[in-house]
């Protein structure tokens, strides 16, 4: 198989140090999932890629593939987003930082998945701007609408139980040994959102 380059769509997920002048670059694109690159130089003062090789930036990426040896090394980044708001408080780079993680460490992530990079890419331009008091709340939607792409997600509309339509305008329960919502509480259960937010997560 031939050496190739490509440019793709990309969000950095992860940037890390690879030696004294080198970065190791963990970069979600929506048709080839997670890609790990490397950035030659871009630590270094004087390199063009310094300030583009971080995480949390999205842009296209100009890469160099090795099918041979196994390896994608950065050519060049044109940023086009840098989420500046994520890095300016801490509470929206813990969320940020927690949502790459889980997607970094997913199963289903090296696989191209269009629907993941429009959420991940959704979520880190609603965070950049979005008042702190509602980071939680856009994180918590943001994972559950992940599990769903996954295809993990708990059903929100069968109870675990029975298989029966859950009702609509009443609390449910989640069923552990199950791993989805049930409207009767026999006690083993934990109290799941009561009905608006079941139906907020529907929508």
């Amino acid at each position: 198989m031939a050496r190739r380059n490509f440019i793709t769509p990309g969000i950095i997920l992860r940037s890390r140090a690879a030696g004294e002048k080198n970065r190791r670059l963990d970069i979600l694109t929506p048709d080839r999932g997670l890609l790990r690159a490397t950035a030659y130089g871009a630590a270094g003062t004087k390199s063009k890629l310094r300030s583009a090789a971080q995480g949390f930036h999205a842009g296209e990426l100009f890469l160099y593939e090795d099918p041979v040896k196994g390896y994608i090394k950065v050519s060049d980044i044109d940023v086009r987003q840098d989420f500046s708001g994520i890095r300016r408080d801490t509470k929206k780079l813990y969320a940020a930082s927690l949502l790459a993680e889980i997607v970094l460490n997913s199963a289903g992530a090296s696989e191209g998945k269009p629907e993941s990079y429009r959420l991940i890419y959704s979520y880190f331009e609603a965070l950049s701007d979005l008042p702190a008091a509602q980071v939680t709340l856009l994180t918590a939607i943001a994972l559950w609408r992940y599990l769903e792409i996954l295809g993990i997600g708990p059903d929100l509309f069968a109870d675990s139980d029975s298989g029966a339509p859950l009702p609509e305008g009443r609390s449910l329960y989640y069923r552990f040994d199950e791993g989805g919502f049930s409207a009767r509480n026999t006690g083993g259960e934990q109290a799941g959102p009561g009905p608006g937010g079941i139906s907020f997560l529907r929508h």
